[in-house]
């Protein structure tokens, strides 16, 4: 499975959006959690890489 990429960098400036809003259409709830939790531990990731 590819990454989200650099979008996730430019998705701010190309939408003028402040906070990221995911949403997501599952009945199951851990692939719901899941859903949520891979972009949460991306962002994080990359927050600490910036140090």
């Amino acid at each position: 499975m590819a990454g989200p990429g650099p979008c996730l960098e430019r998705l701010p400036e190309a939408t003028g959006a402040d906070e990221p809003v995911v949403t997501t259409i599952t009945h199951d709830h851990e692939d719901r959690v899941r859903s949520y939790r891979l972009p949460a531990e991306e962002w994080q990731r990359r927050w600490a890489e910036r140090g």
